[in-house]
């Protein structure tokens, strides 16, 4: 599968395999999504599987994708991710958006983390 990028108001979306990324600090809210299966990610030196994560601001930490496809979505920090979001939702948009690009499921992406402006 070709990766894919898709940039929205405060967001830019990746979708593709990634190699493992070594531990860093992010510097925007990140919110990852093993399209496959789940990944294994560290957060300051606990590490846990996962299907999918919210990384704050400044947390370090590090993912190992085990070859499968991740969603990766960059927010502009002054933009809220509720919490709990929708993961079911979440995930389920992110999968179609692999498959090809949808309004309804960008659009829908956005409703299951239900990001607003501060």
């Amino acid at each position: 599968m070709t990766p894919k990028l898709y940039f929205g108001i405060g967001k830019i979306l990746y979708i593709g395999q990634l190699a493992d990324v070594p531990a860093h600090r992010c510097m925007v809210p990140v919110f990852g999504a093993g399209l496959d299966h789940d990944f294994c990610v560290g957060i300051n030196g606990t590490s846990y599987n996962a299907r999918t994560q919210f990384i704050t601001t400044g947390t370090l930490r590090e993912v190992k994708t085990s070859g499968g496809r991740l969603a990766v979505l960059l927010i502009d920090p002054d933009l809220n991710i509720a919490k709990p979001w929708d993961e079911a939702a979440a995930l389920a948009n992110q999968q179609r958006l692999a498959q090809e690009y949808s309004n309804h499921a960008w659009d829908g992406l956005h409703d299951a983390l239900r990001t607003a402006l501060t």
